[in-house]
């Protein structure tokens, strides 16, 4: 499967990530692989940071709205309880 297009190929930028320790690439954000880390954890990460920095009222659209977040782990989480 040389040349295989769905595969990691050497030289990439293929790193593990440090929350979730799945195999992932540079997504060309320049964000996530700075702190390494797949954009799924780098993105739930900065929801968990919202959460915490809005006591978990984050910003939902650009007319103000705001409340739990659908993506947010912090809020699913606090739905179980």
């Amino acid at each position: 499967m040389a040349g295989d297009a769905r595969r990691f190929q050497k030289g990439t930028g293929v790193y593990t990530c440090a929350a979730c320790g799945k195999s992932t690439r540079s997504t060309g954000r320049c964000d996530n692989e700075n702190v390494g880390l797949c954009a799924k954890c780098y993105d739930e990460g900065g929801l968990e940071n919202e959460h915490s920095d809005s006591g978990g009222n984050h910003e939902l659209d650009l007319e103000g709205k705001r409340g739990p977040h659908p993506d947010c782990p912090t809020c699913k989480e606090e739905v179980k309880v």
